[in-house]
């Protein structure tokens, strides 16, 4: 315990989020990464998050009370990352009818999304009332599709298909082959910018 203590950023305690205590709050962090994408959500403990990130246990403490804070801040990260960024991603699609569905399908490969998803992912297996990052921003998500300049029901379409995409990839369903969700993501960037339309169906 004593050991512990000396390692608990001891130089951080009059300014807990120093430059230091960011940097070794990251490395708990990662390290929590880390377990869930390489060993699984069931393996994510304090002992194996300290011991990846090479840290004591009352550093982890310092920062982290219990694991639960730990997921918690884990899904609040990469919700906060991924939002963050929706700017400058909008912006490539600046010539779209609505840059913010075309963004949504180029988003779908990024290495933010797999975060987001080993955060879910551990979650779920945790406790499912963390989900609530999750759920509010999914919230924000279809509100946002309600109000697209390529019609809520195009949103609708493109969001589901990638939502569905993500989950089965996420749980390991063996769905699309690569070329296959290519071929997807490419039919969804070409029905949010408008190049392709729906036709609707003749009624018998």
């Amino acid at each position: 315990m004593l050991a512990d203590k000396k390692n608990a950023e001891p130089s951080d305690a009059a300014a807990p989020y120093s430059a230091r205590a960011k940097q070794t709050r990251e490395r708990i962090l990662q390290a929590a990464r880390d377990v869930v994408v390489q060993e699984g959500a069931n393996r994510l403990t304090i002992d194996a998050v300290v011991a990846r990130a090479g840290l004591s246990k009352g550093a982890f403490l310092y920062h982290f009370k219990t694991k639960r804070d730990l997921l918690l801040t884990l899904i609040d990260d990469q919700v906060h990352a991924f939002d963050s960024s929706q700017e400058e991603r909008e912006r490539k699609f600046a010539g779209d009818p609505d840059p913010w569905l075309s963004s949504q399908v180029a988003s779908m490969p990024n290495n933010e999304m797999e975060k987001l998803g080993a955060a879910l992912l551990a979650a779920v297996a945790e406790d499912p009332t963390l989900l609530e990052p999750i759920r509010a921003w999914y919230t924000r998500q279809y509100a946002r599709a309600r109000i697209s300049a390529r019609s809520a029901e195009v949103a609708a379409i493109v969001l589901l298909a990638l939502d569905g995409a993500f989950f089965a990839e996420m749980m390991g369903f063996p769905t699309l082959e690569l070329n296959e969700r290519q071929r997807l993501l490419r039919t969804l960037q070409e029905l949010a910018s408008g190049e392709l339309e729906l036709t609707p169906s003749k009624q018998c």
